[in-house]
């Protein structure tokens, strides 16, 4: 129903406002009272950013990282995902802003968005906002040609 679709959708804006709050209280600790950032690097294979100061250094993982040119060594993780694991699926690896399409094993349609670089997540919700069932899962990914092929699996575990 649409109504159970809203809170599930307002349910993950909340968790993703307090991974935010979370961040930006890692930020402000390691920082402290210094206003003084030295220096801002950037590992865009695996999307490491780190902040150095006069007081520290701070690293985090964005989820944006530079694309490939082949898909031959697509990254899932966590994969299984098992039933106490609450984050988001992430997949990586792909071709920069490839779409992305996942499916279930008799290829409905589960969700389809596109990869922020080289990176791209999934929550496990259908386009519905339903968590899936324990099951298969395919990735189909297309490039800016649009050739799309089976690029990987998900094992869900609920």
């Amino acid at each position: 129903s649409e109504t159970k679709r809203s809170s599930e959708i307002l349910e993950d804006l909340m968790m993703l406002r307090e991974e935010i709050k979370d961040e930006i209280s890692r930020l402000e600790m390691a920082i402290g009272d210094s206003n003084n950032i030295i220096d801002i690097a950037i590992n865009s294979k695996i999307g490491e950013v780190f902040i150095g100061t006069d007081k520290g250094l701070l690293s985090y993982t964005s989820d944006a990282t530079v694309g490939e040119n082949s898909q031959s060594n697509l990254k899932v993780f966590p994969n299984p995902v098992r039933e106490s694991y609450n984050g988001l699926i992430t997949i990586d690896k792909l071709y920069t802003n490839a779409n992305i399409k996942i499916t279930d094993m008799n290829f409905n349609l589960i969700y389809e968005g596109f990869a922020n670089g080289g990176r791209a997540t999934w929550n496990g919700r259908d386009i519905d906002g339903n968590k899936v069932p324990t099951g298969v899962y395919l990735i189909f990914t297309s490039d800016d040609m649009g050739d799309e092929k089976i690029s990987g699996k998900i094992l869900i575990i609920k």
